[in-house]
């Protein structure tokens, strides 16, 4: 009985061997495929960060857009966007949103931007503002202009005139990822 068993073990020699060598190749490609999915998913974080980014960087240059705007349109001094405007091109982009309306084959009017500034990491940011239309309206309720109604109301004393205006900005960096945000809001004046 002996002999049998001995016989038995010495037909099995390297038998282990294989089975070992097999799993640690199972495991060595599972490994691998975790590695790879983890590069990617690595990869996919990056392109979000940059879109996120830039993103944030337009929306920045859409507010920037709009209270240049106000300052152009309202005050004759620019203030605090003295960084952003030469007095040159304050007195055109005045001229710009009192009188000349926007063309609307224009794709994002960005080849003709108003504003451009590099922010702190290198991205160019470049907004353009339009003048859309103005809308002379008698006076409104509250609930009315809070709603966006720009129709004859009741409510309150006094006229107002609404300007509508286009703010368009795009964010990019030298890599070639970029991004476009763009608004349209009403400025009122109150009589």
């Amino acid at each position: 009985m002996l002999k049998a068993n001995e016989n038995n073990i010495k037909t099995q020699d390297g038998f282990i061997m294989a089975v070992s060598l097999a799993l640690l190749l199972v495991l060595t490609i599972i490994g691998i495929a975790g590695i790879s999915s983890t590069t990617v998913e690595n990869m996919l974080a990056g392109n979000i960060r940059v879109k996120t980014k830039h993103f944030y960087e337009g929306e920045h240059g859409v507010q920037l857009g709009q209270k240049v705007t106000d300052a152009v349109v309202s005050r004759p001094t620019l203030g605090e966007f003295k960084a952003y405007l030469t007095a040159q091109e304050a007195v055109d982009l005045n001229m710009e949103l009192r009188v000349r309306h926007f063309d609307p084959t224009d794709n994002l009017h960005l080849n003709n931007a108003d504003i451009e500034f590099d922010s702190s990491d290198g991205t160019t940011v470049t907004v353009d503002i339009d003048l859309m239309y103005n809308c002379d309206t008698m006076g409104g309720g509250g609930r009315q202009f809070a709603s966006a109604y720009s129709g004859v109301a009741s409510g309150s004393a006094g006229a107002r005139t609404v300007t509508c205006y286009r703010v368009n900005s795009k964010s990019s960096d030298g890599s070639g990822a970029n991004a476009a945000v763009g608004t349209v809001f009403q400025r009122v004046s109150w009589e």
